[in-house]
């Protein structure tokens, strides 16, 4: 349940909660590796999303 918001923080228009959503799934995805099998598919999807973001910071992260 905690992922279906996170994913919706991801593709947030503001740019700053973006960015600041995808700088924590980077940490994130250190410390919980193996256990994400459950949630990939979706945090997949809204990572994707942003790839063509033209915002500098939200691209980096």
């Amino acid at each position: 349940q905690i992922f279906d918001y996170f994913v919706l923080r991801i593709g947030d228009t503001l740019k700053k909660l973006k960015q600041k959503a995808l700088d924590m799934l980077a940490e994130i995805l250190g410390i919980l590796k193996d256990a994400l099998n459950p949630v990939i598919i979706c945090l997949v999807e809204g990572i994707t999303n942003n790839l063509n973001s033209k915002d500098p910071g939200v691209y980096a992260a």
